[in-house]
């Protein structure tokens, strides 16, 4: 750098030498899906980022007997959390865009609406907003038995320039809705069932739709063809569009609007009477929620499902008999459930008498992992004495060591409780049942993998754009080792300094190829430190003195 020196003596010039230093982020930060006490004014789902539970209730104020959020988000912070965000899934005010097409019955097509309960298929703007009201459905017919149709989707903006257009061909009763709403970024399609009404197609009031039961087939039905094709623009919705028992749709949004949130962690799905003890929409929004957790490198805390009780049988028939609703949440290792649920004391604002709530452990266990990274470090399991819980009265079930045992085994976390209290008594992630052969079996592991991977991701911007070659390489592995240096003077890797972990990136991991494509590759390698799960202590007796 030239500078202009016009007297004799001396200059002093700073300059920043070294790569950047490298400080790892947030751990502990949680997100709580579920119903809050308020309707919400805001058009779209926002989260609300919380630092105590004081201000819980001055946003979405006190619990209700319907919902567990509001007693989760409590147990969160008693237990040690420091940060969350919140999304409501109550009713917003917004307006959502909307059209409905009736359908007919291939073997009764010209019976009046009015006499029977005709399915609906709908189509919904998926955000809310006035400039969703300009997107039009044509349907035309598709072949000549009408076993399929055919749907294109177009939106024009204020201008009334089309900015979008799509087709579906080939569509029926079967696939129709996952063709539009899993590839069509504006709109969802859900079949939806109407009972008698007075007024045919779209006079159907929205209150009086509901959604099918799982096994209704619909395989007869095509849409209602007044012509040659059906051509329907959307109109205004109304208040929550979709029908009350939908929740699982409502959950799904919510989560999706934390893309918006620059970090969290720890994610936690908070049931409410909506669901009325259903483990197949509890498993869906499950699923939807780990796969945004992976997108997001962050971690699914599960609590148990309706029917986790002991009954006629024993409890571990009970969890045993429905531990293909955990196994079909993918990925198993984004995950971990805990069990059994906690009894809390509550207040019904009904009857102004004290009640007591079934809420799920999750909350509570986001609280102490947020106690214990703030203590020990992420790479330090959950679990153990130091694994105190609070914030409760008794645990729903009082589990006994080969209770604990068995459901160890199956990958479902204990709280037990012992003299010295309640404690979080497992570590396994869901993917992390006996024999499984994972390198994901617990959550520390999993959960320090995830750590390492959004700080580096985060740190190593600067390197887009650089000169790709060994200069640039050099000042990447002098910026990571350290920071994983520090990680091993920290306990969180195992063996000796140069064998604990690696960092790579030269002209080995970049080749020439990679270098003309815009590539570098940087190659980390760590041996996390597993925790002591079963602690061997073998007790001998020595016949005589010893010698």
């Amino acid at each position: 750098m030239s500078e202009n020196y016009t007297y004799p003596g001396v200059y002093i010039r700073e300059e920043v030498l070294g790569a950047p230093v490298i400080t790892g982020v947030a751990t502990s930060i949680a997100a709580f899906i579920g119903y809050a006490n308020v309707k919400e004014t805001d058009l779209e789902y926002s989260p609300k980022m919380l630092t105590s539970y004081s201000k819980y209730e001055k946003i979405f104020g006190k619990p209700t007997l319907d919902s567990d959020l509001a007693n989760s988000v409590k147990l969160f912070f008693l237990n040690g959390g420091n940060q969350c965000y919140v999304v409501n899934v109550q009713h917003r005010t917004g307006i959502r865009a909307w059209c409905f097409v009736p359908l007919a019955d291939r073997g009764a097509p010209d019976v009046p609406l009015a006499e029977i309960g005709r399915p609906i298929l709908m189509f919904v703007a998926k955000y809310r907003g006035t400039q969703f009201d300009k997107i039009t459905v044509k349907i035309t017919k598709g072949d000549p038995q009408d076993q399929c149709f055919n749907i294109n989707l177009s939106m024009l903006d204020q201008a009334n320039d089309e900015i979008y257009s799509n087709n579906y061909f080939n569509c029926d009763m079967t696939n129709v809705e996952k063709k539009v709403t899993d590839f069509n970024p504006f709109v969802d399609c859900v079949i939806l069932l109407s009972p008698i009404v007075e007024e045919p197609t779209t006079q159907i009031s929205y209150s009086n739709l509901y959604s099918p039961d799982s096994g209704t087939d619909f395989s007869n039905y095509i849409p209602l063809f007044t012509g040659d094709d059906i051509v329907e623009d959307f109109d205004k919705g109304v208040d929550d569009i979709f029908p009350a028992n939908n929740v699982e749709l409502k959950y799904i949004e919510a989560i999706r609007s934390l893309e918006r949130v620059d970090i969290f962690n720890l994610m936690v799905i908070t049931k409410c009477s909506a669901m009325l003890g259903d483990n197949g929409t509890y498993r869906r929004i499950l699923n939807a929620a780990v796969e945004f957790c992976e997108d997001e490198r962050a971690f699914l805390l599960i609590d148990p499902f309706f029917n986790w009780e002991p009954n006629n049988t024993s409890l571990i028939d009970v969890v045993q008999s429905n531990l293909s609703e955990i196994r079909s949440i993918v990925p198993q290792y984004q995950c971990a459930v805990y069990y059994p649920s906690l009894i809390m004391n509550s207040y019904d604002p009904v009857t102004r008498e004290r009640v007591t709530s079934n809420i799920g452990p999750a909350a509570a266990v986001a609280g102490l992992i947020s106690r214990i990274d703030s203590r020990r470090g992420v790479w330090k399991a959950p679990a153990g004495i130091e694994a105190k819980l609070t914030g409760f009265e008794r645990l729903r079930v009082k589990l006994t060591d080969d209770e604990n045992g068995e459901l160890n085994i199956l990958g479902v976390n204990c709280i037990r409780d012992f003299p010295s209290g309640k404690t979080c008594w497992g570590a396994r992630t869901v993917e992390g049942y006996d024999n499984s052969g994972t390198a994901w079996k617990y959550v520390s592991i999993r959960r320090l993998t995830l750590f390492i991977e959004e700080t580096l991701y985060r740190a190593t911007q600067w390197v887009v754009f650089e000169p790709n070659d060994e200069p640039l390489w050099a000042k990447i592995r002098s910026s990571i080792n350290p920071f994983m240096l520090d990680l091993y003077e920290r306990g969180a890797f195992q063996g000796a300094p140069d064998k604990a972990f690696f960092v790579k990136c030269d002209n080995e991991t970049t080749t020439p190829e990679d270098q003309e494509n815009g590539i570098v590759n940087i190659i980390v390698g760590f041996a996390p430190v597993k925790p002591a799960e079963f602690v061997v202590i073998t007790i001998q007796r020595i016949m005589g003195e010893l010698p």
